[in-house]
Formats: C-alpha cells, structure tokens, sequence
C-alpha cells in the first residue's frame, strides 16, 4: 500500500470517531468492523498526492503536534507580501435582528457560521439566504477567518457550502484566481499566525491585513500543506 493510501486510510478511520462515545471504544471487533471505502474507489486525486521521494524517515521527524500553532517555516519563499496583497477583506453580518433557525428547514436556509476551532462545529444556526444582503451570501469554496472567538481566533478554512458569517468571521476574496489547493494553503498559513495573537490582540483590520503570505508557492510543498490541512481536519 502507497503512502498516499496509508494516508487516505488514516483520514477515513479517523472520521468515525463520532461511532465511539460514552465508553465505546474502537478496540477489538469494533475497530475491524469499521466500514472502508475499497481500494479501487480510492479517490483518483489521492493517488500521487504525495510525492514518492518523501520517505518515512522524513515523516517520522515532523513534529506534527507542534504544527497547528506555529507560522509556517517561510525560509523556503523568497517573496513575502501582506494579506491584503493577496485578498480583499470582507467582514460578516451581526447576529442582532437577524432570523435563526437551530434546523434546516429548507434549500433556503444556509449556515450562519461563527469563530471555531474546528471546521465541524462553526455552525451557529441556518440563516434564510434571501432575507440577509445578497453580497453576504458566499459561495462554496470561499476562504474565511476568525477574527474573535477567544480560544478560536485565527482559525481559516474553505467553506463546504454556501454560508453567510457572522460579524467575528472575515471573509477573503483572492485578488487573482485561485485553485482550491491554493486557498487550502493559504488557510493553513494564516491558522498558523495564532500566536500572534493572545492577550486580548485579535486578528481584525490592520492587524489581519498585515500577515506575511508567500506570494506563490511550489507545486511539492503546496502538496504537503493540503494533506497537513486534511490530517488537522480529521482531528
């Protein structure tokens, strides 16, 4: 089995985490009966995902529960400019008089998202998407940040779905087209400014506009960086 399937693999199991609560535990027969996708629907975009030069031994010198709150090493670019060079900021919609709802009542209704440490919990409520400024209604694929949220500060992401953020939530708009791997890279790097901001300093208006981005990235190490994303994703 290649790498890249190892790692795959790694990212299915650990999705069934939410199988495993209130004293179950995926030992013995539990874990063998966790259901898998076969190896022939693998998803084509899997395979070569990572380059096969990378070896174990270089894999097992990563400190991977260091990374999430680190900047990313930027030794390796040679052009760094500021956020803004990259994106426009847009900022979301206050909470205050708008119409919630704690379910989905229909196609209509979108997620009102708010700062969160995970992906998976950024959910606040669903929003009726015509009763809210259309130009606050995003796309599928648009790259967000938290700009508030205590612990949850700093957190970007590439929505999954069509969403409206909240007023702790800034929207960033490439300037120039972007693939998704980009945009995934891109939220990787700006998760990774967190310590920047602790004592009450938060990620807002200049402060955001001002962290140093790679201006364009390599193929291999743009690679890397999606799969470092997925594997936090899953966590």
């Amino acid at each position: 089995m290649s790498l890249d399937e190892k790692l795959y693999y790694a990212f299915c199991v650990t999705k069934n985490r939410f199988k495993f609560s209130y004293g179950r535990k995926p030992k013995g027969d539990k874990l063998k009966e966790i259901m898998l996708p076969a190896r022939s629907e693998i998803p084509a975009f899997v395979k070569g995902a990572v380059e096969e030069r990378v070896s174990n031994d270089m894999l097992d010198s990563i400190d991977f529960s260091a990374l999430s709150d680190k900047a990313v090493d930027t030794s390796r670019f040679s052009n760094l400019v500021p956020l803004s060079e990259l994106f426009t900021v847009e900022n979301g919609v206050a909470a205050a008089g708008l119409l919630r709802s704690t379910e989905r009542k229909n196609d209509n209704w979108i997620p009102f998202i708010r700062p969160s440490y995970r992906q998976s919990t950024s959910v606040d409520a669903y929003v009726n998407k015509y009763l809210v400024p259309q130009e606050k209604v995003y796309p599928k694929g648009t790259l967000y940040v938290s700009t508030n949220g205590q612990g949850s500060h700093t957190y970007s992401y590439v929505s999954v779905s069509e969403f409206v953020p909240n007023s702790d939530v800034a929207v960033l708009k490439p300037k120039r087209p972007m693939t998704l791997r980009e945009k995934l890279f891109y939220a990787m790097c700006i998760s990774r400014n967190r310590f920047k901001f602790s004592y009450g300093r938060k990620p807002k208006g200049e402060k955001l506009e001002r962290i140093m981005l790679p201006l364009s990235i390599s193929k291999s190490y743009n690679e890397m960086a999606l799969l470092d994303y997925l594997r936090k994703l899953s966590l």
